[in-house]
């Protein structure tokens, strides 16, 4: 049976969760760097658990880069035995190039892709003579794998697809480790936040690590909004077959997943990622894990 790992962006929570019975915790953030913990919280939660912590990073942009690398440098000058996971090539090639290392180094979900993750994703691809080729993983690839193994990789994240265990079985093949997100898939990443809109702060809201639902149920007619200069919509019954409802987290819009569970092979699985936001809802994992 795979692992259960709580994904969490609050230090407090973190420490809350060490005396639980789950095998990892992950803190940081695959989409915001404003997210990710200083290095004096990343060591106290190694040096006070056996458990396996993972310090989880986005695509860091040029202002923060510089902050980034020092704190994994801090990280490799300290020896700390954690697992470090990276949505950022450029992070990735700087973590590869240390020899001596004593962290595991993950590729995160959004260096995948694939046409599954997007709900609209039949009608992209309707004209298309193979469109299961445009629905696997990325990472199914041989050159790719290659080079990951080159750079040590040890680990893969992704989302719970249709296609998720013929992934799983090729990376087992390759002696790399999966694990899947659980419930919600990403569809969309912003750079520009859209809760910082939202709220019209100069701070980040307390709230951006919730799920916030939304959905389309009406049009916009650009040539009327044009003309008139007036916002105008109308209501189309279509719009709930294509468009099911999303969630916005802090900077990137998700969806549940339609895969189940119950049809995935943990015999290719290494862990599952809860996020903590989960544990609001009533749940089955998440009562599982509330219940460990």
């Amino acid at each position: 049976m795979p692992n259960y790992e709580i994904r969490t962006t609050n230090y407090q929570n973190a420490r809350k969760y060490l005396s639980s019975e789950v095998g990892e915790i992950g803190i940081g953030s695959d989409s915001c760097y404003r997210l990710v913990p200083e290095f004096e919280m990343l060591r106290e939660l190694h040096h006070r658990t056996d458990k396996k912590v993972k310090l989880i990073l986005p695509f860091v942009s040029q202002q923060y880069l510089a902050k980034a690398k020092a704190l994994l440098d801090k990280v490799n000058e300290e020896r700390l035995s954690i697992t470090i996971v990276v949505n950022d090539f450029g992070i990735l090639s700087y973590l590869s190039k240390i020899k001596d290392r004593a962290f595991e180094l993950h590729i995160g979900r959004f260096m995948d892709w694939n046409y599954d993750l997007v709900p609209w994703s039949k009608n992209i691809l309707r004209n298309e003579e193979y469109p299961d080729c445009f629905e696997q993983s990325s990472h199914i690839h041989d050159n790719k794998l290659k080079q990951y193994k080159n750079m040590r990789v040890s680990g893969i994240e992704a989302g719970y697809t249709k296609n998720i265990n013929a992934l799983g079985e090729y990376l087992l093949k390759n002696e790399i480790k999966l694990y899947v997100h659980y419930k919600y898939n990403v569809v969309a990443l912003s750079r520009a936040c859209p809760n910082r809109r939202l709220e019209q702060g100069e701070r980040c809201s307390e709230h951006c690590s919730r799920y916030q639902a939304f959905w389309f149920d009406r049009k916009w007619k650009p040539n009327n909004s044009f003309v008139s200069g007036q916002t105008e919509y109308f209501k189309d019954e279509q719009l709930d077959k294509v468009f099911p409802k999303m969630y916005l987290k802090n900077n990137i819009v998700l969806r549940e997943s339609e895969a189940c569970l119950d049809n995935l092979n943990t015999d290719f699985l290494t862990g599952i990622i809860v996020d903590d936001a989960i544990l609001e809802k009533a749940d089955p994992v998440a009562d599982f894990i509330k219940g460990a």
